[in-house]
This record gives C-alpha cells, sequence and structure tokens, in this order.
C-alpha cells in the first residue's frame, strides 16, 4: 500500500480549497482534465502518516523552499514547525505564468515545496531531487 495520496486543489489564500484527494496521480490527473479552464492549482503530493514528529525530534528543520525549472533557488526560508499550515511538508508547482497578473510578463512557473532538513543545503538537495523528478515523470513539462 502506498503512502501517498494526491490532492486536488483549486483558489489561493482565503478562496483556497481541497477540491478532491485520490490513492493515484493518474486519477488525480484525470480530475483535473475535467476543468479544462485551469480552475484547479495542480495535484499536490501528500504523505500519509508522514513522519514530522520524528523529525522535529532528531532535530530537522522545516524549510520553504522556492526553486525555478533551472533549478535556481529563488526563495528559502525555515519556517515556524508548530504551525499547521503545511506541516507535513508537500509541494506544488505555482504556475505564475498563466496568473491574470502576470499576463504579458516574462514571470517563470516556479516549485514550491515545505520539507524537512537538517539545514538549509540540505533543504535545497531535496527540492532539487523533486524537481529532477517532475521532470523526468513530465510533471513540469
Amino acid at each position: 500500500m502506498s503512502n501517498m495520496v494526491y490532492m486536488v486543489t483549486s483558489g489561493s489564500y482565503s478562496d483556497y480549497g481541497v477540491n478532491a484527494i485520490f490513492s493515484t496521480r493518474e486519477k488525480a490527473e484525470e480530475f483535473i482534465a475535467l476543468f479544462p479552464n485551469g480552475e484547479c492549482n495542480g495535484v499536490t503530493e501528500m504523505e500519509i502518516d508522514p513522519q514530522c514528529v520524528e523529525f522535529r525530534k532528531a532535530g530537522r528543520l522545516k524549510i520553504y523552499v522556492q526553486m525555478l525549472r533551472d533549478g535556481t533557488v529563488e526563495g528559502l526560508k525555515v519556517t515556524d514547525p508548530s504551525s499547521r499550515y503545511e506541516a507535513f511538508g508537500s509541494h506544488h508547482i505555482w504556475r505564475r505564468a498563466t496568473a491574470p497578473a502576470n499576463v504579458g510578463r516574462d514571470v517563470p512557473d516556479c516549485l514550491c515545496a515545505y520539507v524537512w532538513a537538517t539545514d538549509e543545503t540540505h533543504a535545497v538537495k531535496i527540492v532539487n531531487e523533486i524537481r529532477t523528478r517532475m521532470i523526468a515523470i513530465g510533471e513540469w513539462a
């Protein structure tokens, strides 16, 4: 049994919401295909029964990383490990290029990830591995 679920979300900030949660990425992508006007943000992979408690006990930090498709780190921040928001770690592609505020501007999409790491260098390594996998499987074309 997989320890991952695939969450489809829409909106942002106060309009953010979870549309559905699936057992496979394929099912989540089939759901998104039902909304061709880009009404969904995409698929967020989430771990079931995450190891965040063990990570905190081991002294790991929860770090937020923004990374461009070419591997450039655009943002990096150690976050509050006790906050409920993204307490377990997750990642998604922020589709900035198609946002109404960015139309006509050269704003690239960005991988946003919360990871548990020993330090900032370790966090960048983890997110770079996520980025590489997403590109390899065609999730970030």
